[in-house]
């Protein structure tokens, strides 16, 4: 507060008034706790929730890599299986006296039969052997029979090829096409092996037990009607998002997309996963609806997140309840403070009251020579209100001959830090006036000076009177 100016006196507090703003007070904290620990809960589900979100995605991508790791390595054991079948010298040899025409079709089953029927013992899932000449032509079968819907479309080629899974007599069966080379060179005939598809199936099946997860995992190829699907485990894909399956088999075997995507299907938002499978036509593929694949990182955030929320809740209870004491304490502070306040408040107005009714002019002034308290009398007298004379020095009041006397003596008062009383003359608006002023020094409660007080009682009519006692 600047002691030039007059402070209100605080009126008294009404204690209903208080004690409804107190409550109201309680309410807010209650209502900001609560606000707090609700947002602090939301933060953490959502941070939870994209956190467990990407590692379930991380998780379904490695699942899925080793997945097509484990039908990769079958597949090569079935090939490595045929490779093995057209190897055998001794078959590969009758082979050629047939095509020589050194031997006859019976001669050739005679001693080739039971060389296939003795390798279909390399395998347990391996059930059936068809060889071909050059042309295509079956010369011996041995197990199963192998229909022609099941051979590999590039079973002429000269390298290994597997074909379409497709059902035999209700079972489902896997043709491998291996080419029979001669030490020249020359391809000389065409092994089809059959196998069972079971270990493919389990290998699968073992998949969505891990994954724990309703969507399908199955394989997808490309067939003569276009994208078809095999082994397929979990919930079986919906009719309605075939044609998007569709397109991600086309894309991944053209090697244009491959991963994990997110696209819109009638049924909402789904998660896909395609990986090629290497060595072969095959696409490994994983569907399940976006809504069910995110819900276990769902329920876990939205599980942490709230008792995050409780945690807060509990812990700004208990800090308040701590604080309490230390508030009531700062409450019964501040109530002294108010009271010691409206006393200094009501101190100042009677000594302000006194000031401003006497005729002497009555002023404080800092170190500085800065004004920080005039009287009534010398706003009357100087034309200066209060406000209008905090901070100012002499000589921004009085002539400067006036404010260099009125400063000299003002250092002297500093100087000796004791009393002075002596004659002035001040500017009025008739002429300079007589002044008898008693000027002091101020003490801090530390003993320092921080100003002066001023007391100049105007003499002028008691000068006149004995300048002509005087001159009688």
């Amino acid at each position: 507060m600047q002691l030039s100016e007059k402070t209100p006196s605080t009126p008294p507090i009404d204690p209903l008034l208080a004690g409804k703003r107190l409550k109201q007070l309680r309410l807010r904290v209650v209502l900001g706790m609560l606000i707090t620990s609700i947002l602090i809960g939301t933060v953490a589900t959502l941070l939870l929730y994209r956190s467990q979100a990407e590692q379930l995605e991380t998780a379904i991508l490695f699942e899925v890599a080793l997945q097509k790791t484990a039908i990769k390595s079958e597949i090569s054991r079935l090939k490595n299986l045929a490779a093995q079948i057209t190897s055998r010298s001794r078959i590969r040899q009758e082979l050629e006296k047939y095509q020589n025409g050194l031997i006859g079709l019976d001669a050739l089953n005679a001693f080739t039969r039971p060389k296939l029927a003795d390798a279909l013992r390399l395998a347990p899932d391996m059930v059936g052997i068809s060889r071909l000449d050059n042309d295509g032509r079956l010369l011996i079968e041995v197990g199963e029979v192998i229909p022609k819907s099941l051979r590999p479309v590039d079973f002429h080629a000269d390298s290994i090829h597997l074909g379409m899974p497709g059902l035999v007599d209700g079972r489902q069966r896997l043709v491998v096409s291996a080419p029979i080379i001669n030490p020249k060179g020359d391809k000389v005939g065409i092994d089809l092996v059959a196998f069972d598809t079971n270990r493919i199936s389990d290998t699968i099946q073992d998949f969505t037990r891990r994954q724990q997860s309703r969507g399908s995992v199955q394989i997808g190829a490309l067939g003569p009607a276009g994208a078809e699907y095999y082994f397929a485990s979990g919930e079986a894909e919906k009719s309605d998002i075939r044609g998007f399956l569709d397109s991600e088999v086309h894309e991944t075997l053209a090697g244009a997309i491959e991963g994990l995507h997110i696209v819109e299907t009638p049924q909402g938002n789904s998660i896909i996963v395609h990986q090629k499978i290497d060595d072969s036509a095959w696409v490994l593929l994983f569907f399940d609806q976006a809504n069910d694949f995110y819900a276990p990182a769902r329920t876990h955030a939205a599980y942490v997140g709230f008792s995050v929320s409780i945690l807060v809740l509990i812990g700004i209870f208990l800090t308040l309840r701590l604080v309490r004491p230390l508030v009531d304490h700062i409450s019964l502070e501040n109530d002294r403070n108010r009271k010691l306040l409206d006393k200094v408040q009501v101190s100042e107005e009677r000594l302000q009251s006194i000031l401003d009714n006497t005729s002497s002019v009555i002023y404080l002034k800092d170190c500085d020579g800065k004004y920080l308290l005039i009287n009534r009398r010398f706003e009357e007298l100087f034309h200066l209100s209060r406000e209008e004379n905090f901070g100012k020095t002499d000589y921004e009041v009085f002539p400067k001959e006036t404010a260099d006397a009125f400063r000299a003596v003002d250092n002297k008062v500093l100087e000796t830090e004791e009393l002075l009383e002596l004659d002035e003359l001040a500017p009025h608006d008739d002429g300079n006036h007589d002044y008898l002023s008693i000027k002091f020094p101020l003490h801090d409660v530390t003993g320092k000076i921080y100003g002066l007080c001023g007391i100049s009682t105007d003499i002028t009519a008691r000068k006149r009177l004995e300048h002509v006692n005087n001159f009688a």
